[in-house]
Parts: structure tokens; C-alpha cells; sequence
């Protein structure tokens, strides 16, 4: 028994000597958020705040403002009232809160959808731009392993590569 503990310790020893020679075969390890990073740049923003100018889409916005104006308000309300109102001007008052509130929804889905489609837009516009960059980096800094930084749990700012390539592609926008 002693004998196999000491085989077993004298393997993980020399594991553990060879492992850093193979992890520098490997290169460094990234993160990388390509939806960040398009969403990040210059042009990204430049399309959102136009969108946020478009005239259907400041009528959208206004509406679901007011529409959440005017249900924290009745929700404010019903609160304070609630102790002298009766049971059916309580259950009026739900159903008005529920229908206010299914407006809001149906509102901020067709923001978002507006967003959305901006962002899809610009993926498909960039995307082999933002995939030519990040072979470029691997190349340039030894990078062995990428991973999408939503899959990661946690990594240092130092591993994240995102901001280098929202860099790269706002100083391409111009070519």
C-alpha cells in the first residue's frame, strides 16, 4: 500500500513538472463577448440613437412612459385607498392594474424588438469584420483557448479581450 501511495504521488509530482511546458504549447486563454463588442462600438451607437430619433419609436417610448406613469400612479392609489374601498371597486381596480400593465408589456416588447433588429442588423453588417479582428488578436497576443465571456463564471478584466476588439473596430470604421 505504501508503495502505490508513493507511485501515485511521484506521477502527480511529475505531472505537475510537465504541465506548465504544456500549457505554454497551448497560448493564453481569452474572454470574448462579440455581442459587447458590437454593441460597444461607435457605429452600434451611432445607429441605436438614431433609432431612438425615429418617429415611431419616440411614439412608442412616449407611450410606455405614460403608461408607467399612469400605473404607478393607480398603484399608488389603490394602496392608500385600499382600506375604504369594497371588494368589487378593489377587484375593478386589479383588473385595471392587470390591463395597464399588459399595455407596458406589449409596449417595451416593441422597443425591444426595435433594438433588436438594429442589433441583428449590425451583427450581420459586422460580424466578419469583428471575426477577422479576433484571428488578428489570437495571432497577435498567443491566444490558445477563446471562450464566449458568458460562459465563463468569472475571469480578470486581464483575460477579456472584448474592449481591445470594439477598439480595432471603431478605428476600422472609417476604412
Amino acid at each position: 500500500m505504501n508503495k502505490f501511495i508513493r507511485i501515485t504521488l511521484l506521477s502527480l509530482i511529475c505531472s505537475f513538472m510537465v504541465l506548465p511546458s504544456a500549457w505554454a504549447q497551448l497560448g493564453k486563454i481569452a474572454v470574448f463577448s462579440p455581442q459587447d463588442a458590437i454593441l460597444n462600438s461607435e457605429l452600434a451607437k451611432q445607429r441605436l440613437q438614431k433609432l431612438s430619433e425615429e418617429k415611431e419609436y419616440v411614439a412608442n417610448k412616449a407611450e410606455y412612459d405614460k403608461l408607467r406613469k399612469d400605473f404607478t400612479t393607480m398603484r399608488e392609489e389603490v394602496s392608500k385607498e385600499a382600506a375604504v374601498m369594497t371588494a368589487a371597486q378593489q377587484a375593478d381596480a386589479q383588473k385595471k392594474l392587470t390591463s395597464l400593465r399588459a399595455d407596458i408589456e406589449h409596449n417595451l416588447k416593441k422597443l425591444q424588438a426595435s433594438q433588436n433588429d438594429v442589433v441583428q442588423q449590425l451583427g450581420v453588417e459586422v460580424g466578419p469584420r469583428v471575426s477577422k479582428i479576433v484571428e488578428e488578436l489570437l495571432q497577435e497576443e498567443g491566444i490558445g483557448l477563446l471562450l464566449r465571456a458568458e460562459a465563463v463564471m468569472h475571469a480578470s478584466t486581464t483575460y477579456n479581450i472584448t474592449s481591445k476588439v470594439t477598439d480595432k473596430l471603431n478605428a476600422g470604421a472609417g476604412k
